[in-house]
């Protein structure tokens, strides 16, 4: 969903949701049709991959992530590792820069 949606497109997504289904706007639909007619594919990151980008890009280490996420500074280095190869970055400098782009981190 897009923050402009109408409130119908709203409603159409909650009932979409709670029904078990997926719902896309047209538009990211057409965006998403688009980076695949030109090649580009797209990449899911999961909550945690998430979370990992944010707090790398914010300076913190491997043991202060494993600390705030109450994980293994190991999962973290997993958990950053898989990231990095779905994203194909190669250094915390491109983890920074992807978080910046995406709007994870100002």
């Amino acid at each position: 969903m897009l923050k402009d949606s109408a409130f119908e497109e709203l409603l159409l997504a909650v009932c979409t949701v709670a029904a078990g289904r997926t719902f896309m706007t047209p538009s990211i639909q057409a965006k998403l049709r688009d980076l695949k007619r030109r090649g580009c594919a797209t990449v899911t990151l999961s909550p945690r991959e998430r979370e990992v980008i944010c707090l790398i890009s914010l300076g913190n280490s491997s043991k202060e992530i494993a600390r705030i996420l109450d994980i293994s500074p190991a999962t973290v280095g997993t958990y950053r590792n898989r990231l990095m190869e779905k994203l194909s970055l190669h250094t915390v400098a491109d983890v920074v820069r992807y978080a910046v782009r995406a709007g994870m981190v100002e």
